[in-house]
């Protein structure tokens, strides 16, 4: 840091074990809430501030059919409860997950998208003002995916 800046630790969260990525939720009210994407393709939601008490998916996880890493992960932009997942190669599986977790907690645990079947997703992003999200696919493709149809409950 520079000598007009400086970091103070605001938080902490120790059950990392196997971290690949994270998202921080853009939502105000529950600032310090993350996704941690593992290598065993593990995706936990979880609070780095303890504001936990109205977060009906705090300490939910996603797990992958099959041991492989994820990638990256994205939250909304439009819609701030849709996370979006990349994940490695599997031939079974598809390599993009996207959740609602505005669902009630027994609707969210599947994904409401998946694409990029038997592909490697290693970044996704959402476009502003859209529900258009952009995928790094195989590590040769941009793929563009119109989520119109797929609104969050909230």
């Amino acid at each position: 840091m520079s000598s007009n800046f400086k970091a103070s630790l605001i938080g902490s969260f120790s059950d990392v074990t196997f971290a690949k990525c994270l998202a921080w939720l853009p939502v105000p009210e529950l600032e310090g809430f993350l996704a941690i994407g593992h290598t065993t393709g593990r995706v936990l939601l979880t609070s780095v501030l303890g504001v936990t008490d109205s977060c009906h998916f705090n300490g939910r996880e996603f797990i992958s059919k099959h041991n492989r890493q994820c990638n990256t992960l994205a939250w909304g932009l439009v819609d701030p409860y849709m996370l979006a997942g990349g994940f490695d190669k599997h031939r079974s599986e598809h390599g993009l997950a996207v959740w609602d977790i505005g669902k009630p907690s027994a609707e969210f645990s599947k994904p409401i998208v998946e694409a990029a079947f038997s592909d490697t997703v290693s970044s996704v992003a959402w476009f502003n003002n859209s529900r258009t999200l952009v995928a790094g696919v195989n590590n040769k493709q941009l793929k563009l995916y119109d989520l119109k149809g797929k609104l969050c409950n909230l």
